[in-house]
C-alpha cells in the first residue's frame, strides 16, 4: 500500500481502496464472514474507486496509434531503403 501512497492517489481513494483490501485479505486469509451491512459498501467502494482511478482509452489509443505509424513509418523507410540500395546495384551492373 506504501507504494500506492507514493503515487499520489487522493485520500479519499486510498482510504477507499485500503479499506477494501483489508476486508478481502480478512475474508481471503482468517477466513472471515462479513456481513451484508459490510459488503454492500466494499462493492460500492471498489466500483467508484475503479471509475475514479480508470486510464482516459482515448488517450491511450492515441499513443498506441501513433507507435503504430512510427514503427510502421520505420518499416516503410528501411524497405525503401533496400530498394533504393538494390537500384544502385542494379545500375552500377548496368555500367560496367
Amino acid at each position: 500500500m506504501s507504494d500506492i501512497h507514493e503515487q499520489e492517489l487522493e485520500s479519499k481513494l486510498y482510504i477507499l481502496l485500503k479499506d477494501f483490501l483489508e476486508l478481502c485479505d480478512l475474508v481471503k486469509f482468517a477466513k472471515y464472514k462479513p456481513t451484508e451491512e459490510e459488503n454492500e459498501p466494499m462493492i460500492d467502494h471498489a466500483v467508484q474507486f475503479v471509475r475514479e482511478t480508470m486510464i482516459d482509452m482515448t488517450a491511450v489509443d492515441l499513443e498506441t496509434e501513433s507507435r503504430q505509424n512510427n514503427t510502421q513509418n520505420s518499416a516503410k523507410n528501411e524497405n525503401n531503403t533496400k530498394i533504393n540500395d538494390q537500384q544502385k546495384v542494379t545500375n552500377l551492373e548496368e555500367i560496367s
